[in-house]
Parts: structure tokens; sequence; C-alpha cells
């Protein structure tokens, strides 16, 4: 099921109608394997984010819609305050799966 989130601050298109309201849809395996683009492995052998900011930004631009499901406008995340960059990278970032992955063992 879609979320809904009021935009606080509303924004649009050049040339377009504000935005006031959006959709976030769940992550297909497509939105799931741009991870892979933002992680390295360091020094220490540990696997790490290395641009937290730019992945948010991504992730809002594949999940976020316009609430007839269309997708957003280009650009959209990077136009956005940035309280509601913050509150909608809480938003999508909570439809992404966490914890052990698929044929991992404890």
């Amino acid at each position: 099921m879609d979320k809904r989130y009021t935009l606080l601050r509303p924004i649009g298109p050049k040339d377009g109608d504000k935005v006031t309201e959006v959709a976030i849809v769940e992550p297909t395996g497509a939105d799931l394997e741009v991870l892979d683009e933002f992680l390295i492995v360091n020094a220490a052998g540990e696997t790490v984010m290395t641009k937290p900011m730019a992945y948010t930004l991504t992730m809002i631009d594949r999940l976020v819609r316009y609430p007839n499901g269309d997708p957003m406008f280009p650009g959209f995340s990077r136009m956005l305050k940035a309280s509601d960059v913050d509150k909608l990278g809480e938003l999508v970032m909570a439809m992404l799966p966490d914890g052990q992955k698929t044929g991992g063992t404890a």
C-alpha cells in the first residue's frame, strides 16, 4: 500500500502546478539494486555507505510519485526544502528492507 505525505513546503516544475501531496510506493528489486552504487568495502573490510545524502535523494526520486501514481517531475528531490527531505527521507528509507539478507546466516 502506498503511503502519503503532505509537503511542508510545496514545490513544482518551473511551468507547472505546485505539488502539495505525494505518494510513496513500495520499492522493487530494481530500486533495491541502486544501493550497490553507494556501498564500498573500506580498508578494514567493512561495507560502508559512501554518499548517504545522494542515496536518500536518489531513493526519493525513485519511490515518490504524484498522488495519482504518475512519476514525479525530473529533479524533484533536489528542489525539496530541507524539512521535506528530512521527512520524506525517513519515510522512503523506512520502506526499504533491513536485517538478515536472503541466504545469509546468523
